[in-house]
């Protein structure tokens, strides 16, 4: 999910398949089961550059300056989506607010 109302930048918060997340993490040299790896420097630079790489084209102003990465997954049934698969943007900022606001700390 995007996230940058009334913020100077946009920031992502992404949610990794698990077995994927396992993958990635032994390319980066990171433990997959340390919960501390998601807030690693090396993975969100690594998440990052392959952001860059998508959004290569676009302009500035929608470029991905700051990411948080989870494993929790949004379901249904913990209020992170609706049964149409749409994305309670309220209920995961609610969830994320610690992690969106550290994203903006210092600008």
């Amino acid at each position: 999910m995007i996230t940058g109302d009334n913020r100077p930048y946009l920031t992502a918060v992404i949610v990794l398949e698990p077995d994927q997340w396992k993958t990635f993490a032994a390319t980066l040299n990171l433990p997959p089961d340390d919960p501390a790896s998601l807030q690693n420097d090396t993975l969100i630079q690594a998440v990052r550059k392959r952001l860059d790489g998508h959004l290569a084209e676009f302009p500035g102003y929608c470029q991905i300056y700051g990411v948080t990465c989870t494993l929790d997954p949004w379901t249904v049934d913990n209020g992170m989506i609706t049964p149409t698969l749409k994305l309670k943007r309220r209920s995961i900022m609610a969830a994320f607010a610690d992690s969106i606001d550290k994203m903006y700390e210092g600008h």
